[in-house]
């Protein structure tokens, strides 16, 4: 099982509309990922935690409807030729601190940024940590 921390810029995708009214989102990602593994989502500033814990439940295309997200329309557009992965909501909103500033704090060596797998010295620190986050 793969775990891997990803960021919602919410410049680019409303990702809080999108979990308001659906339990799952279509991803673009570039990392093989298969079902059952671990997405923790950060939001970018000014939110700037993570918020959002999903597992891959398949591969696929984007629906119709996730046109309605994207800040500038123009991106989905963009972004319907990169590989898609169904991320189902397992929770959000975490019981304790789940910022960048939080988790390079408590795991220095393992340097937290997007769009990668976590791994690292610090790395089952970080997992247990925000584990227990959610």
């Amino acid at each position: 099982m793969s775990i891997v921390l990803f960021e919602a810029s919410v410049g680019y995708y409303n990702l809080a509309k999108r979990m308001a009214d659906y339990s799952f989102v279509w991803w673009s990602t570039k990392f093989h990922l298969n079902a059952g593994d671990v997405v923790y989502m950060y939001v970018g500033k000014p939110v700037g935690k993570v918020l959002y814990l999903f597992r891959v439940v398949e591969d696929g295309t984007k629906p119709d409807n996730d046109s309605a997200y994207y800040i500038d329309p123009h991106d989905y557009d963009l972004d319907l030729s990169n590989p898609k992965k169904k991320l189902a909501l397992v929770s959000k909103t975490p019981k304790q601190d789940t910022s960048l500033k939080t988790l390079n704090a408590i795991a220095p060596k393992l340097r937290v940024n997007w769009q990668r797998y976590l791994r690292g010295p610090d790395f089952q620190i970080v997992t247990d940590y925000l584990a227990q986050s959610f």
